[in-house]
């Protein structure tokens, strides 16, 4: 596996922002920016790809969080993202979907991402 570069961030930034234009409305899977980038991810490197998304984008631009959408495949079933930080540091709240509270919050900015012209 190779290191994350900046080309691989602005590629990841341009397909999900591609996504959430698209219709209809649906959720990015890991594997889909695996396919997307040509390769295969380990764990340990997909902060490296997402972070400075969510940085840039939710925290400097104080646009909705684009990298909410990214979520685990769940068979048929809809997938949950592993952190949703809600606007605080990047991966600082695990997602917990028992959580209803942070469920609620989620859900509400996945709706934002997808109405917002990007």
């Amino acid at each position: 596996m190779s290191d994350i570069t900046p080309d691989d961030i602005e590629k990841v930034w341009g397909y999900l922002k591609t996504r959430a234009n698209a219709k209809p409305k649906q959720l990015v899977y890991f594997s889909d920016i695996e396919r997307e980038l040509g390769r295969e991810l380990y764990s340990s490197q997909w902060h490296l790809l997402l972070d400075p998304i969510y940085e840039e984008v939710k925290l400097r631009q104080g646009k909705p969080d684009l990298t909410c959408i990214v979520v685990f495949k769940a068979g048929d079933k809809q997938g949950y993202p592993p952190y949703f930080s809600d606007g605080g540091p990047a991966r600082s709240r695990p997602f917990n979907p028992n959580n209803l509270d942070q469920l609620a919050r989620w859900t509400k900015e996945v709706d934002r991402v997808f109405s917002t012209p990007w």
